[in-house]
């Protein structure tokens, strides 16, 4: 099924402010669908054994086929090796790949998706060469480092080491109804990534702070609409 995806499109960027919105780290697909009812541009689903939220080709694709054309998903994966960035290419026909790993540009080109680079925020210097560095990835996701996780920390960052730039800026790391707010008006990114701030456990996720999550995301955006007015 070929998707009619909204997510980072550049048309849908440059129609206001509304900031887009990703759900990562989706494993059921009554979550899935109430995430899409509710507006998310995109659902994220984590390809890493390692984590508590891994999910194989076949069961992402019995949620995705059931999601609206206009929903992106987004496989995140970590220094994916070629049989399993193979198989979700073939089986999962992913919108996004997101590499959150150490995998260099030329590896996140190979599959042929679109791609987008994920980075542990850890210094100033690190995000200024990311733009370059992945000049062509389709957004610049950053998060929280941690020494011992590669993501869905529940962990913030210091939003003040991120700089402007030209290409889609994706905010991850700790996010939920309660500071969300303050992030996009800091930060103003192109999208939100949220995954702890809306589970009751890992994968299983809180369908009222779902919808609490997405409607602080559309009270800020009027908010800003209104200011810049």
């Amino acid at each position: 099924m070929k998707r009619s995806v909204r997510f980072l499109d550049s048309s849908s960027l440059s129609e206001g402010v509304q900031t887009q919105v990703k759900v990562c780290g989706i494993t059921r697909l009554e979550d899935a669908v109430h995430a899409s009812k509710c507006g998310a541009h995109a659902l994220g689903f984590v390809f890493y054994s390692p984590s508590k939220r891994n999910m194989s080709s076949s069961k992402v694709k019995a949620i995705t086929d059931h999601l609206s054309e206009s929903v992106a998903s987004v496989a995140v994966v970590v220094d994916p090796d070629d049989q399993l960035l193979d198989e979700i290419v073939s089986v999962v026909r992913p919108s996004f790949i997101q590499f959150h790993g150490n995998e260099s540009p030329e590896r996140c080109r190979e599959s042929g998706i679109p791609f987008i680079k994920a980075f542990r925020v850890r210094s100033a210097e690190q995000v200024e060469k990311a733009g370059d560095i992945y000049h062509d990835a389709s957004a610049l996701l950053f998060d929280a480092y941690l020494a011992d996780k590669v993501g869905g920390t529940g962990l913030t960052f210091s939003w003040n080491l991120l700089p402007s730039f030209e290409k889609p800026v994706i905010l991850a790391g700790g996010l939920h109804t309660g500071n969300v707010l303050e992030a996009i008006e800091y930060v103003q990114p192109d999208a939100v990534d949220v995954s702890t701030g809306v589970e009751f456990s890992p994968g299983i996720k809180n369908r009222h702070a779902i919808s609490e999550f997405f409607s602080t995301v559309r009270s800020t955006d009027r908010s800003v609409g209104s200011t810049a007015a």
